[in-house]
């Protein structure tokens, strides 16, 4: 009866490092006292801490130095539920940080008590939603943008209309509505709101086949079409306007054209904003 039940826990032993090793997410075992004791291998990778590494640390050293409360908090609450589901920030080897979410259960083997934790990289959850709220965000905008300027009367009304009869930006860090002399080929901003703004007055944009027309504004003059730079850091499109945007935390830029009766009236609304694609 002994020999039998050895060799089952001996299988349920085998079958647990099997799933534990072939899972997606990081699997990690702690002690009451949060010491890791065992881990997988896809907790090795996601970390960027080898086996020897990672078994000498404790459950808090993984956490973003500021989410060290929430951790302590959500360990207490494993204890007295023995069960839960809550997102943390993470920290890997190198420094960098990253969202995930944890499942964790309260396990007493052989009269020792430990954590499981299955730990799920949700960053790209995370860059969906972010996405997701800046797009219904930049859509309500436009779209009250849109329904002011068809009901302005003068050019006037129209950027009033456009920048400044709500809250200044939109909520995003900048907007403008800009000018194209068709003479020059160069774009003019004639309205701008937002923290921002000395972004909008210290670039050149143009709507020529140049440098200074590749970006979202003179790809939009050029096409009739909105046009979307996801991201201002690494998009080669933005070069010559990528050293004032950094500063200011601008990641992203949506710029669309303004119609009126169907048609393209060339002034075009440019919105920046910081939607977090490089996090």
């Amino acid at each position: 009866m002994q020999r039998g039940a050895e060799l089952e826990k001996q299988a349920l032993a085998t079958h647990y490092n099997f799933l534990s090793r072939a899972s997606n997410d990081a699997i990690l075992l702690l002690a009451s006292d949060g010491q890791i004791v065992e881990a997988n291998d896809r907790a090795l990778a996601m970390y960027g801490y080898s086996r020897d590494e990672l078994l000498s640390m404790r459950g808090k050293d993984l956490v973003a130095e500021d989410q060290r409360d929430a951790f302590w908090e959500s360990w207490r609450r494993v204890d007295e539920e023995k069960t839960s589901l809550f997102e943390i920030v993470h920290m890997r080897r190198d420094g960098s940080t990253f969202p995930v979410e944890i499942s964790s259960l309260a396990l007493s083997v052989e009269g020792r008590n430990y954590h499981q934790a299955i730990i799920r990289d949700i960053t790209q959850r995370h860059r969906e939603k972010k996405q997701l709220e800046n797009a219904n965000r930049l859509y309500a905008v436009l779209s009250q943008c849109n329904q002011a300027i068809l009901r302005a009367a003068t050019d006037e009304e129209m950027l009033s209309a456009g920048v400044q009869r709500r809250r200044p930006g939109g909520g995003f860090p900048v907007a403008m509505i800009v000018r194209l002399d068709r003479e020059t080929g160069n774009v003019h901003p004639v309205a701008i709101a937002g923290a921002a703004q000395s972004y909008a007055m210290s670039i050149h944009i143009s709507a020529r086949e140049d440098p200074l027309g590749q970006g979202g504004t003179g790809t939009a003059f050029r096409t009739g079409k909105a046009s979307v730079i996801d991201d201002i850091e690494h998009d080669p499109r933005m070069l010559p306007w990528r050293e004032q945007a950094r500063p200011l935390g601008l990641r992203s830029s949506v710029t669309a054209p303004i119609r009126r009766n169907g048609r393209m009236d060339f002034r075009v609304r440019h919105v920046l904003a910081r939607i977090g694609l490089l996090q």
